[in-house]
């Protein structure tokens, strides 16, 4: 089963090496998500800056909620207005792409 891994969990693996998720890369098992690209850029991923975000483009990408499935997802999961969620989470990884489809999804919990 793949597995789609949040932002919070490669800022840790590029800080400290995680065997785990190195694993499920090796085995084809991570999903990416377009979102979680786009938050590693604006910050600071490992160099060659390039090359790490070029790289993390070759694993399996989820599919990506449309505006119209985010809002009905929040419909749907009221629980979500007060759980303290970001955008992230609710525009591609909680909808469509990440708690409905069957994927695994792997946060850090500070």
């Amino acid at each position: 089963m793949t597995v789609l891994v949040d932002t919070s969990v490669w800022v840790d693996h590029f800080r400290r090496p995680n065997p785990l998720l190195a694993r499920l890369m090796e085995l084809d098992e991570v999903l990416s998500h377009p979102m979680v690209v786009g938050e590693l850029a604006c910050g600071t991923p490992p160099e060659p800056r390039l090359r790490t975000l070029s790289g993390m483009g070759l694993l399996l990408m989820s599919n990506v909620a449309t505006p119209g499935e985010v809002r009905a997802f929040i419909e749907r999961e009221a629980c979500l207005v007060w759980d303290a969620v970001g955008s992230t989470d609710v525009l591609g990884q909680r909808s469509g792409s990440g708690l409905d489809s069957g994927h695994r999804r792997w946060v850090n919990m500070a």
